[in-house]
This record gives C-alpha cells, sequence and structure tokens, in this order.
C-alpha cells in the first residue's frame, strides 16, 4: 500500500509538471507571435515609406531631366541668339534716338549723353554684346520712368534772347556785371558764401574798393563753376507737362509738343521760329503766369503744397 501510495504521488507530481511546462510554453509562444506581428508591420510601414521616399526622388529626377534639357536647347541656341543682339540694339537705339528728337526736351543733358555713350559703344564696338543690351534696355526704362515721376531741376532760358525777352544766359550775364546787380538774384547760400569770404554782407561790399572787388571777382568765379547762375527752373510732371519759369518769375514758359512734330504756320499764341517752326516754347501772362511760378516753387520746396492747373503736353 505504501508502495502504491508513493508511485501514485510521483505520477501526480509529474502531470502537475507537465500540465505547468505546457502553460508556460503556451505562454511563451502566445509572445513570440505577438513580436513577430509586430515586426512585421513595422517592416511593413518602413517599406511604404521608402517606396514614397522613392517616388520623390524620381520626380525629382524627372524634373531635372527637363529642366537639363531646356538648358542644352538653350545652349545650342546661345549663338544665334548672340547674333541678334547687336541688330536689335542697334535698332532699339535708333527707334529712341529718332524719338528723343521730337520728344520733349526734358532732363535733356542727362538723355543726350546716355544715349551719345551707348551710340559710341555700338561705333567703337567697346562693350560686349550683353553689356549693351543691359544698357539699352536700362535706357528704355529710366524713359518710361519720367512718365510715372514729377520732377524739377535747375536750367537757363529755353530761348535765345530776343527783343523784349529775356534769352539763354541773361542772369549770368547780370551777375557777371555785379553781384549787387538786382537781376542776379543772389540766393541765400551764395550770401552765406560772401560773408565766409569777406567777412561782410553783400550790401556792404565796396565795388570801387580794391580788396573788395577782388573778392568778388572770386566769388563771381567761383559761383559761376558752380552753376549758380542758370537762369532758372524747370518743371516736369510725368510726360504731360514741362514748364520753365525764371528765379524771379518775370518770364515763364509751357512746352507745345505738338508744334516740335510738325512744321505749319504758327498758332495763335505761338511764335514762329527761325527756320518756319513754330516755336514749342509759349509764353505764359497773367495769372497763370504766376500760378505756374507758384507750382516750381512749390516744386523746389519753396511754397506751400496746393492743387495747381498744369497746361498738358497734346498731340
Amino acid at each position: 500500500m505504501v508502495k502504491l501510495h508513493t508511485a501514485n504521488h510521483r505520477f501526480m507530481s509529474l502531470l502537475v509538471a507537465t500540465v505547468l511546462s505546457a502553460g508556460v510554453f503556451g505562454v511563451s509562444s502566445a509572445q513570440n507571435d505577438d513580436a513577430a506581428i509586430a515586426n512585421y508591420k513595422s517592416l511593413l510601414d518602413k517599406r511604404l515609406a521608402l517606396q514614397t521616399q522613392i517616388g520623390h526622388l524620381e520626380l525629382q529626377v524627372a524634373q531635372q531631366e527637363e529642366i537639363i534639357a531646356d538648358l542644352e536647347a538653350e545652349v545650342a541656341g546661345v549663338p544665334a541668339l548672340r547674333a541678334s543682339v547687336r541688330p536689335l540694339v542697334e535698332k532699339m537705339v535708333a527707334s529712341y534716338a529718332a524719338e528723343f528728337e521730337i520728344d520733349p526736351p526734358f532732363n535733356a543733358s542727362e538723355r543726350f549723353e546716355r544715349l551719345s555713350r551707348l551710340q559710341e559703344n555700338l561705333e567703337l564696338n567697346t562693350a560686349s554684346d550683353h553689356q549693351m543690351l543691359n544698357r539699352a534696355i536700362g535706357m528704355y526704362e529710366k524713359e518710361v520712368n519720367y512718365g510715372m515721376t514729377v520732377d524739377q531741376y535747375a536750367g537757363n532760358h529755353p530761348l535765345e534772347e530776343a527783343e523784349g525777352r529775356r534769352g539763354e544766359g541773361w542772369r549770368a550775364k547780370a551777375c557777371q556785371e555785379s553781384l549787387k546787380n538786382e537781376a542776379c538774384n543772389v540766393t541765400n547760400e551764395m550770401r552765406e558764401a560772401i560773408k565766409e569770404k569777406t567777412g561782410k554782407e553783400l550790401e556792404d561790399l565796396d565795388e570801387d574798393n580794391e580788396r573788395d572787388a577782388a573778392n568778388l571777382k572770386l566769388l563771381t568765379e567761383k559761383f559761376e563753376q558752380e552753376r549758380k547762375f542758370l537762369d532758372g527752373n524747370y518743371l516736369r510732371v510725368g510726360r504731360l507737362a514741362l514748364i520753365y519759369a525764371d528765379v524771379d518769375g518775370e518770364e515763364v514758359f509751357r512746352y507745345d509738343v505738338t508744334t516740335r512734330r510738325q512744321v505749319g504756320e504758327p498758332e495763335a499764341g505761338g511764335e514762329a521760329a527761325p527756320d518756319g517752326r513754330v516755336q514749342e516754347w509759349i509764353p505764359v501772362e497773367g495769372a497763370q503766369r504766376i500760378n505756374l511760378y507758384r507750382a516750381v516753387k512749390m516744386a523746389k520746396g519753396e511754397a506751400a503744397p496746393d492743387v495747381m492747373a498744369i497746361p498738358v503736353l497734346v498731340e
């Protein structure tokens, strides 16, 4: 009996151990399955990400190949393009030169200098094709900008001297006679320079005194070199209006573009030029002269801003 009981006990212990082992093995197997599934899912996600990245790279490569093809086509066309640049610039310059001749003469010196420099480059071939093209385009851009800005600048009388009318350089003549000449219109800036040089006010200088006379002569030469004796000021309103006014407002002119673009008999208020053309600069009188002179002063910042009526260029 004792041996049977012992055998039963051992059998039961073995059975329990077997069952426990099977349970532990089952739990371990399930954990391994979950880990494998998770790893598989991670691999699928990585594969999808790589496929997306490859797709983006393929798109970029395709775009770059298109760019390369376009650049190769442009490079192939460079010789023909370069051959066409110079004739294009020559045509642009010729067109501008023709228009310049009949255009209102605003900012004439700087515009003419720009045109002459480009014409010289073409004639002497002193600049590369792309430099000449850039300068020609820059010249056109500046011309366009003139139509979008308001400007005032100092300059001489637009006409030659005639009976009953001042002419180019009238103020310089007055100043050369004497800085004390009322027509010289000595400015505050010039007065300060005179006082700094002589230690006296302009009115206190004696032209009969040798020292004062010598100082006045030196100052006159200095002011003339610095272009202080210009006759008046020009007011340009875009490409719509061009006005000239003497520094003292005695003579005011408006520019009439139609008379520069045609030859004919003088119109009412016009003046025949020596070659038979109607004078482009029309004198302005009365209240309009005062108003336009004030408009010039406003543009210089020497008068309070106000709304002004400006006669426009008509074609």
